[in-house]
């Protein structure tokens, strides 16, 4: 049954050029004189072809979204072959929609009766080239559509709607893509807000959020006072709160080093066993202490982390050497040392 019939506003008066020079431009390339009228009809799923379809796998996550709320956005779709766009005979084409489709398709195959027909919206005719074009935006729209997530979530946020990473993934969300977004969402207002104007990428929006508190509070006051948040202003600040942390842990090991034997140091008379009677002891702080820092959750231990994770199995290996017996131990020592000392 018809539920509603329009035709693009743009098309009135026949003045197509003089309303919009770059639609009637997007025309010509297609090779159209007009667009196709459009209708919002429900359709046995069975009279819906999918061109391509072998390329076309939503995921289970996907699918699962569709299981609970349904398509809660219309597919488009085109009149392909029949009687009449309108009669029962009629068959369709996906112009935009696919993966809605090919859900509906799964979820009939289990038994989900209520994908036997789906709501779309119809188009007369089919025009190959602009159904191509308007695929094409559409594959473009969803690249950008992590940015609608950031407006939906602080909506859901101001409002106090209480939803758990559990809730969201439940309804199809990917867990580590909608924690990322969460991230952003619950960034300070201003810099949210240029976010949310699509001003940010989603790599500078995700490095903001491995900022600590004062920097993100810097950050917010610069945005508030209009500064643009650009990729190099951000990395400025990634950069600064690194140096810290690597500042930090400097200090850290070098009061490890230089509670460990120099060899160059010690007395020709003194036998190697009794220079390295404690080293077991050392080593063993010296290994505590790496690993309490590479457990550190510091956004700002991210880029060390490798490097603390390499030290820790070269001190392991002097470790094992010591037990095999003492004559390489020093040497060994002494290159961890050169090696790794900042």
């Amino acid at each position: 049954m018809r539920t509603g019939t329009r035709r693009a506003p743009l098309f009135q008066d026949g003045d197509i050029a003089a309303l919009d020079p770059k639609l009637a431009r997007l025309m010509q390339i297609c090779g159209i004189k007009e667009l196709p009228p459009v209708h919002t009809r429900s359709v046995p799923l069975e009279r819906i072809i999918i061109n391509n379809e072998a390329l076309v796998k939503p995921s289970a996550r996907f699918i699962r979204s569709i299981a609970l709320v349904g398509i809660r956005q219309p597919p488009s779709i085109a009149f392909y072959a029949g009687s009449s766009w309108e009669a029962d005979d009629a068959r369709y084409v996906v112009v935009m929609g696919r993966r809605r489709i090919i859900a509906a398709l799964r979820l009939l195959e289990k038994g989900d009766q209520r994908f036997k027909t789906v709501k779309c919206e119809v188009y007369e005719w089919n025009a190959p080239r602009l159904s191509a074009f308007l695929a094409l935006i559409e594959n473009e729209q969803r690249s950008d559509a992590w940015i609608q997530d950031i407006v939906h979530l602080r909506q859901l946020i101001h409002e106090g709607v209480a939803m758990t990473l559990d809730d969201l993934a439940e309804y199809g969300f990917n867990r580590k893509s909608i924690r990322g977004r969460l991230d952003i969402a619950l960034l300070p207002g201003a810099i949210c807000d240029q976010i949310c104007a699509g001003a940010v990428s989603l790599d500078v929006a995700m490095q903001i959020t491995r900022l600590k508190a004062a920097e993100r509070e810097r950050l917010n006051a610069l945005a508030q006072g209009g500064e643009m948040l650009t990729p190099e202003l951000v990395k400025g600040l990634l950069k600064k709160q690194v140096d810290e942390g690597l500042s930090s842990v400097h200090g850290n090991l070098s009061q490890i080093w230089a509670a460990l034997p120099d060899p160059l140091q010690r007395d020709p008379a003194t036998p190697i066993e009794a220079t390295t009677a404690s080293m077991p002891a050392q080593l063993a702080q010296l290994l505590a202490l790496l690993r309490h820092i590479e457990a550190q959750a510091a956004p700002a231990m991210e880029r060390i982390r490798p490097l603390i994770q390499v030290l820790m199995k070269e001190v392991e290996v002097i470790q094992r050497q010591y037990m095999s017996g003492p004559e390489g131990v020093i040497d060994s020592v002494q290159k961890c040392v050169q090696m790794y000392s900042f």
